[in-house]
């Protein structure tokens, strides 16, 4: 038979040890849930589509107007972030950068003679905000922010009348995204990133060596990626 002091020190044991228990759960509930909280690196792949918009602001090439080209092909880089989560919201930054060359060079050929203009991307990259939710090891989020580019833009003629340019058509745009990311263990994590990347208008100046006048091209360019990530938090 168990005696009064006996089962007072009894109940504060099993007291004791619930209390614990909780703390236990407790701390491990919290650390599931902030599986996507802290800075991380990793790579990724994928596909890019870029699309370019050509414009001649004096008619001069046969009256064209928003004549489109397009290509796809691959990207590859790296990225690094910081995520915190609270309960089921995630807020973070990102930074990422890709390599590749998507050159939708085409020629066209409405009359003689004939022309090829070109848009080539061997740089794109982003600064970016992200805000998404998380259950259990499974987060979905929006990103947004600045984007850049090395993009060299071309015009010029195939019938060797020397008319045309190659210049730099990089600059600074934006960029919106959706994604997706799994926790495969608290510090890795696959992820899956759709972009949309805006660069504005830039113009060049066509020189017409033959006749020696000159006339303005314009060129604005938008690209698309799909991309598959795999990161390590540290």
């Amino acid at each position: 038979m168990i005696g009064l002091g006996e089962g007072d020190k009894i109940k504060k044991i099993l007291f004791s040890s619930m209390i614990a228990a909780l703390s236990m759960t407790s701390q491990a509930a919290s650390a599931e849930e902030a599986v996507f909280t802290g800075p991380y690196v990793g790579i990724q792949a994928g596909a890019g589509r870029a699309e370019s918009v050509h414009n001649d602001l004096d008619y001069w090439y046969y009256d064209f107007k928003n004549y489109k080209t397009a290509k796809t092909d691959v990207i590859a880089g790296v990225k690094a972030g910081y995520d915190m989560q609270a309960g089921a919201a995630l807020i973070g930054v990102l930074g990422e950068v890709s390599f590749g060359k998507i050159d939708t060079l085409t020629e066209v050929t409405p009359a003689d003679p004939s022309y090829a203009i070109s848009s080539k991307t061997k740089v794109l990259g982003s600064l970016r905000a992200k805000l998404g939710v998380v259950s259990g090891n499974l987060a979905v989020f929006a990103t947004g922010g600045w984007a850049f580019s090395d993009t060299t833009h071309s015009f010029g003629d195939t019938d060797g009348s020397n008319e045309g340019y190659s210049a730099k058509g990089g600059r600074s745009g934006s960029v919106f995204g959706l994604g997706t990311a799994y926790a495969i263990s608290p510090r890795t994590k696959l992820g899956l990133d759709l972009s949309r990347y805006q660069f504005g208008t830039r113009t060049h100046e066509v020189i017409d060596a033959g006749v020696g006048t000159d006339y303005f091209f314009t060129q604005k360019d938008r690209l698309d990626t799909a991309v598959v990530s795999y990161t390590m938090s540290f």
